[in-house]
């Protein structure tokens, strides 16, 4: 998959990376080696030969610390010249990370953290132990018995993937929670996340599949022909996508997540006064603390951006919730998905 200008900088970097790690590693076993060779034949041939041939191991030792530790020292200096051009999370290369969780479960630790030092600055703790959940969640992913927890790991694993721009890992964990769950919900994941990754097309067709499946009754029909429109959408067939959203069934659309993908969608199709009506709806049907995350994404969402000072979308912001507190539907579950347009 082509990823433009900037990725290929990108991969230049981290090829960049690598080639400096292999020399500087080399170059230290050389002169570890090159010093171990020396000593030993500095060694006369006497009856205190066995001694002094144990001072020269132990000298050797304190070379290769010493070397090990001129070899952290030069690496991080060469990560951070090539770092100037990656500064923030956003930016990285996904290689970076992929390099760093491959070394985290090789067992360096210490090796990882200078790599994450490097290129992330003063976030990389952070970065560092999402690497290490993601390490922990493969394992559990293997391992795990329990539908409910296993799906439970496999969702929060795919979601790290897709922040650390790991497309295809976050694509292959998407597909075998589908294959092993079979719900819609899931399949609409799998869709999504090749959505996600810039595959349009893979997502189009995999959404056909869902609809020879799912699509013949609600709340399938409806949710299905919504991701249809995003899909069109992110292709560039505006047109399309707006004949499509006028033929959904609004009344079908129940969760608070769908309402919003709805009105998300309406208003990228330029259909700014239903997209209200829907926001509205959205709010008035959601528990407060799912009402107010959903606010929060609306002000920031690009979809509402050319009506974002309109007197109607900034009242609409202020709807209040008609679902009580105590609500049994109050499940974070439910905007799982929000927000991914």
């Amino acid at each position: 998959m082509d990823y433009g200008e900037s990725d290929k900088k990108r991969q230049f970097i981290t090829f960049g990376i690598r080639i400096a790690s292999q020399f500087l590693r080399r170059l230290a076993n050389y002169s570890v080696s090159c010093s171990e060779r020396k000593g030993a034949c500095n060694v006369p041939c006497t009856k205190e030969k066995t001694g002094k041939q144990q001072g020269v191991k132990d000298s050797a030792a304190q070379m290769t610390m010493r070397y090990h530790y001129f070899l952290h020292f030069t690496l991080c200096c060469v990560l951070a010249v090539f770092s100037k051009l990656t500064v923030s999370a956003a930016d990285a290369p996904p290689e970076i990370c992929a390099e760093g969780l491959r070394l985290i479960q090789s067992g360096k630790l210490e090796e990882a953290s200078e790599l994450m030092k490097a290129v992330f600055g003063t976030n990389w703790q952070h970065e560092l132990d999402d690497l290490c959940r993601i390490a922990e969640l493969k394992q559990s992913v293997l391992s795990e018995k329990n539908d409910i927890v296993w799906r439970s790991c496999a969702e929060q694993l795919r979601t790290l993937y897709l922040q650390k721009k790991m497309f295809a890992e976050g694509e292959d964990v998407a597909r075998k929670i589908f294959v092993r769950m079979r719900t819609l919900t899931d399949g609409l994941n799998v869709a999504e996340t090749f959505l996600t990754g810039g595959q349009a097309d893979a997502a189009m067709k995999f959404t056909a599949h869902l609809e020879k499946t799912f699509g013949k009754s609600e709340p399938g029909k409806t949710e299905i022909e919504m991701l249809k429109c995003r899909i069109l959408l992110a292709k560039g067939e505006k047109e399309s996508a707006k004949k499509s959203v006028r033929q959904l069934r609004v009344d079908a659309v129940r969760t608070p997540d769908s309402m919003f993908q709805l009105a998300q969608i309406q208003a990228a199709t330029r259909q700014y006064a239903s997209s209200v009506r829907t926001l509205i709806r959205c709010f008035e049907e959601s528990p407060p603390a799912v009402a107010d995350i959903l606010k929060k994404n609306a002000a920031a969402c690009p979809a509402f951006q050319p009506i974002r000072e309109h007197p109607e979308f900034m009242n609409a912001l202020k709807t209040k919730s008609l679902v009580p507190d105590d609500c049994p539907a109050c499940v974070r579950g439910q905007i799982s998905r929000t927000g991914t347009y």
